[in-house]
């Protein structure tokens, strides 16, 4: 109990985020399984990464595993995750439009194809968990499969 009183070496500290994430991307990037992969050009990085916007399909230079509309993926840049997103559009789709412009992708899927594939409300960016540790500090990162 003195060591306690004292501050002296007991128990674990939790630093909290310097950005915390809202609720909803947390449970994003800690909870939800994704269902595949969308790997985005250095453009698309940029303004994901650094303006928080949306991915439109130009952006996509590729996309890995099934998964449907609504369904969480991961977001690759050189084959590095860097944020995890609920897509508008299946990989099906998605294979069929990558790379091209809105109006493109409305002559390919339609007139009622989503103008994003991921809107910036859904994406939750990993810089939280990839926060720099310094040494003593404990980490807790989620499990990424």
């Amino acid at each position: 109990a003195r060591d306690l009183e004292r501050g002296v070496g007991l128990g674990t500290m939790f630093h909290a985020n310097e950005k915390p994430q809202s609720s909803r991307r947390q449970w994003m990037l800690q909870h939800l399984r994704p269902h595949g992969s969308i790997e985005v050009d250095a453009g698309a990085f940029r303004a994901i990464a650094s303006s928080k916007a949306s991915l439109l399909s130009p952006g996509v230079s590729g996309v890995s595993g099934t998964f449907r509309a609504g369904q969480l993926v991961r977001l690759l840049h050189e084959g590095r995750e860097f944020a995890r997103g609920m897509t508008r559009l299946g990989s099906q789709d998605l294979e069929k439009v990558m790379g091209q412009s809105s109006r493109q992708c409305a002559e390919l899927l339609g007139p009622h194809a989503p103008r994003h594939i991921i809107h910036r409300n859904d994406i939750a960016l990993q810089e939280a968990m990839e926060k720099k540790v310094e040494p003593g500090q404990v980490r807790i990162t989620p499990n990424r499969k």
